[in-house]
């Protein structure tokens, strides 16, 4: 009950800052900090707010995948925006091969949704081929000393999602920050 009233308080609050800033939206301060970035990076945190619903109920292999999937898509939602707009800086005042090039916002948009795209597409096959998998195993308590049969997940099967999942949230995340290194000289 805990989780679900932590989700529901972090729902709000997601909700909330988007409701705010499409109220906002002309302010030359919200509107200079490009606020559909902001949106997109509101929508991530929603996603992930809702990612424990996967664990609810009895754990089986569609929940399991369903988890570790909806995360990953969550985190880029999240994260992506900002390693967008670095990208965008480079492009503009670091990279002089680049200047010339238009970088509008629905162009940047349209690579995080094809990244999220390619991650639904490999979170989809890898679902069918070797998804993360709910499995059983018997747990002692330490009062009784009653096994009791519990489900959990497990990617100890197969390991090929995680590794994948792991690969495409790192490497945006790692060059978003050498991008950001470039951008403000750090060497």
């Amino acid at each position: 009950i805990v989780v679900m009233v932590l989700m529901g308080l972090c729902a709000v609050l997601h909700v909330s800052h988007a409701v705010w800033l499409a109220q906002h939206w002309t302010h030359p301060m919200i509107n200079q900090t490009q606020p559909l970035f902001l949106m997109v990076a509101s929508l991530g945190g929603l996603f992930a707010d809702f990612t424990p619903f996967f664990l609810i109920g009895d754990i089986s292999t569609a929940h399991c995948h369903g988890f570790a999937s909806w995360l990953l898509v969550a985190l880029t939602l999240s994260v992506g925006p900002v390693i967008l707009k670095n990208f965008r800086v480079w492009a503009l005042f670091v990279n002089p091969a680049m200047k010339a090039r238009r970088l509008s916002n629905m162009r940047l948009l349209s690579y995080l949704a094809g990244y999220v795209g390619l991650e639904v597409v490999i979170a989809l096959i890898t679902g069918f081929l070797s998804p993360v998998e709910g499995v059983s195993y018997d747990y002692t308590t330490t009062l009784s000393d009653a096994l009791v049969a519990r489900r959990q997940c497990s990617d100890t099967s197969s390991g090929v999602f995680p590794i994948v999942a792991y690969a495409l949230a790192i490497v945006p995340i790692l060059a978003g920050w050498l991008v950001a290194c470039k951008n403000r000289d750090v060497s």
